[in-house]
């Protein structure tokens, strides 16, 4: 597989290479789209190029974060450009000249009318959306080009994104580092917080628009998260009128969700409603080995777990537009979250000759439910100026959890004790968040300022109860049992200017921020308050030498700071033989990241290379020592630093009208300096992954889609992580309606997803691994109401034969 693999990336890169060389005659017609009644920019739009008095688009596109579009090949003559979804208005004709190689249309707006709906009506016609582009300071995925997108979950569709792996624990990393800020819409929310693996796979991907990846932010976004950004983008593009999409799948195993999404917009108000529901099982194993070398006694641990999750999903929420500048929005999101598990445990302590000195078994059950609240606020407006705009917003949102797991716990040997336990933990998460942005354009170029305030707390309070030998009364354990509370208040300022000169644009930004962390733990009576005020700067920098071609530079500074349970001290335990306990003394871990890319976008190609380097001090990783010859504690500690280098690759084509490729590959070297730990030296590797996504109309009705993905070891401060490789399978059909379709999901095709790691010290070796059932297969309809036949989304995958 280590082979294979990187040759035929190589082989495939080549390939496209060669068959996308030829520039197609005719003129490359640029330009922007704003909307005409608010003059915001128009991102991520399907479009079409039409020929004034023709029936057909002459070309297809996709305008960019910033409402950019490029058409390449255009022949003399008069055109406009309509939207691709129905009623989305079309431009002022304009003039292609003959023998004119390429033109700058400026900034063309879109009017509401009835021409765009009157043509798309008359012929079928569809938009190629492509699978991402490059902005500013992202990389936008369409995930409506993913079949997952009908049947999974988020986490399904983060596997998909280049440079993005999602483990078996469902942790979402970027270029291999897991300090990663999950936005949803451009805001935090208490869902990503104290579980976001579990937030994650409970989010239903039908749900999302696109995802956006920021390796980079700029001064405007929070700096939490050393790797960057991921930004999930939920749909909202919703039509005049009634409108809406059912959706209904069933997987194996008594697996099952449905959604159901409208949205009424009779004019100047618009209403709109979600309900979901989803049910799945998980099947876990875990196999451990562990060796201390002082005494040479070794464990081994080998436990099964089953998960049966359920998840509910209401919002709804009203826009009133008084005027056609000016916009009020209020939304109520509720989210409750269900689980019932089961584990087996076994676990042997053997002396240096491989003689059982101890067997423990442990059996458990649970159930865990988790209710979520969240109410929005949003008010924007546009001024008379073009560009010129308001906008303000106010979200509050509320996490209740409570969990209760009971154990039975059997000593086998060297004499057969049996003891039982009950833990509860009763956890509180609030967060308040308060924002006001203000944008106002120049001749020369753009500024944006704004504040951004956010409160974020918890609660945690983790009781244990053992049950007394005897009378069968439940007795505290107070050696396991704590309350921590944590709260982080952030106020920040910020301030961007953007700018073109020529060939050349920059961004350059400033973000202040004061930020104060108070820890209250309330069992060890310990409290603590940090404040702190610091500057982050941002710079982005792009050329364009030539059409078609453009490089990129920026930079940012970024932070990670802990969360309440990494700087919790008391212990918590997982199992009798392993403890995880936080540190208070645990300083926010600091980067610096530098990145330059070049991007080649040309018809059905686009080429993109970024080399970045990323320069962390006082990084937070995990270090595990014994505390007895059985138990060991993990806790976070700072490292003194570290680097990681790397080049990322990515490519995207369309090969013989039917058949569309999108390949990503990323290599980096990691060097690892962790001798304030006590680890001898430098550690230093190299690592990849690559990730390949291909598409096959094979008729007009049938898709048919594949998506593998190989990361290879990974180096950790204690150790490495090894191998691991996923593939998936879907199948789309449209039924003749043009309304409705059948969709079959295969996850893990060769069930091969699995997590091994190697923690190798001078006094600790320890072997394990992790695997879940993950093969999973669901077969789905979908069916759309209302104003359009066929969501812009989907668009793609309806090609003219």
């Amino acid at each position: 597989m280590t082979v294979r693999f990187p040759r035929l990336l190589a082989s495939l890169l080549a390939l496209t290479a060669a068959l996308s060389a030829q520039d197609p005659p005719g003129a490359k017609v640029r330009g922007t789209l704003a909307d005409g009644a608010t003059g915001a920019p128009l991102a991520g739009l399907g479009i079409h190029l039409q020929r004034v008095g023709e029936i057909g688009p002459a070309a297809s596109a996709v305008t960019d974060a910033g409402g950019a579009f490029l058409f390449a090949g255009v022949p003399a003559g008069e055109f406009t450009v309509v939207a691709a979804r129905e009623g989305g208005g079309a431009t002022a004709p304009f003039s292609v000249p003959a023998r004119q190689a390429a033109v700058d249309v400026g900034q063309l707006v879109v009017k509401p009318g009835e021409a765009a709906a009157v043509t798309l009506a008359a012929v079928e016609v569809s938009a190629r959306r492509e699978a991402f582009y490059d902005a500013l300071d992202r990389k936008v995925y369409d995930v409506g080009r993913d079949l997952r997108s009908a049947t999974g979950s988020a986490s399904d569709v983060l596997q998909g994104i280049p440079s993005v792996q999602v483990d078996v624990d469902g942790e979402v990393s970027l270029r291999g580092d897991e300090s990663v800020l999950i936005l949803i819409n451009g805001k935090t929310s208490a869902q990503m917080g104290r579980d976001r693996a579990a937030a994650l796979e409970q989010m239903s991907a039908d749900r999302i628009e696109r995802i956006e990846v920021i390796t980079n932010p700029s001064a405007k976004h929070r700096p939490d998260g050393t790797a960057g950004i991921i930004n999930i983008v939920l749909k909202r593009d919703e039509p005049p009128g009634l409108a809406g999409t059912a959706r209904f799948n069933v997987g194996a195993a008594d697996r099952f969700n449905a959604s159901l999404n409208a949205s009424y917009n009779p004019g100047p108000f618009e209403l709109f409603g979600r309900v979901s529901y989803r049910q799945d099982r998980r099947s876990r194993e875990d196999g451990e080995f562990r060796l201390r070398r002082s005494s040479g006694l070794s464990t081994e641990q080998h436990t099964q777990d089953e998960f049966r999750p359920r998840f509910r999903f209401l919002e709804g929420g009203v826009d009133f537009r008084p005027s056609p500048t000016t916009e009020f929005g209020v939304s109520l999101g509720w989210n409750a979250r269900e689980f019932t598990h089961r584990q087996r445990q076994r676990h042997v302590t053997r002396d240096p000759a491989g003689a059982a000195l101890a067997e423990q078994e442990r059996t458990g059950t649970g159930v865990e439910a988790d209710d979520d609240i969240e109410v929005a606020a949003r008010f924007s407006h546009a001024f008379a100026a073009p560009g010129r705009k308001f906008a303000a917003e106010l979200r509050w949102e509320r996490d209740d959890e409570q969990e209760d797991d009971f154990f039975t716990d059997i000593e086998r040997l060297p004499v057969v004790v049996e003891s039982r336990a009950w833990t509860r933990i009763l956890a509180e998460e609030g967060d308040l968040e308060f924002s006001a942005d203000y944008s106002h354009p120049f001749p020369e170029g753009e500024f944006e300022a704004g504040y951004a305030g956010a409160r974020e707390s918890s609660d945690v309070d983790l009781r244990t109860m053992v049950l007394a030998a005897g009378d069968g009364v439940w007795v505290g354990d107070s050696a396991r049992t704590n309350r921590f509370i944590h709260e982080t208040t952030v106020h920040a300022l910020y301030a961007t200017y953007a700018r073109p000169v020529g060939r050349w644009a920059f961004q350059a930004g400033l973000r202040y921020e004061q930020a104060a962390v108070d820890t209250d733990q309330v069992t060890l009576g310990g409290r603590d308050l940090n404040r702190y005020t610091r500057l982050y700067p941002s710079l982005h920098v792009t050329f364009e030498p030539a059409e078609a071609h453009q490089l990129r530079l920026s930079y940012s500074h970024r932070v990670n700071r802990p969360d309440g349970d990494q700087l919790n001290p008391f212990p918590e335990q997982h199992d009798p033989f392993n403890l995880e306990a936080g540190n208070p003394d645990l300083l926010p871990e600091q980067i610096h990241s530098v990145e330059a890319g070049y991007q080649y976008r040309q018809n059905e190609v686009t080429y993109l290379a970024s080399l970045y380097v990323r320069q962390r001090y006082d990084g937070i990783t995990e270090v595990t020592r014994f505390l007895d010859d059985r138990t060991v504690m993990t806790t976070p500690e700072n490292l003194s630093r570290s680097r990681s280098s790397g080049l990322e690759l990515g490519v995207t084509t369309r090969l013989w009208d039917r058949l569309s490729l999108n390949l990503s590959a990323n290599a980096y070297r990691n060097e690892i300096d962790a001798r304030n730990l006590g680890f001898a030296g430098r550690r230093e590797a190299t690592a990849w992954e690559a990730k390949l996504n291909a598409q096959w109309q094979a008729t007009k009705a049938l898709l048919v889609q594949v998506n593998s993905g190989y990361v290879a070891r990974r180096l950790t401060p204690q150790g490495e992580r090894r191998p691991t490789h996923l593939t998936s399978l879907g199948l789309r059909y449209d039924l003749p309606n043009r309304r409705s379709a059948i969709v079959l999901t295969v996850s893990d095709v060769f069930d091969s997803f699995r997590r091994e790691t190697i923690l190798d010290t001078p006094d600790i070796l320890r072997e394990s691994a992790r695997r879940h059932r993950s093969r999973i297969v669901y077969l789905g309809f979908q069916h759309r109401f209302g104003g359009r036949g066929r969501d812009a989304d989907e668009m793609e995958f309806e090609e003219p034969i």
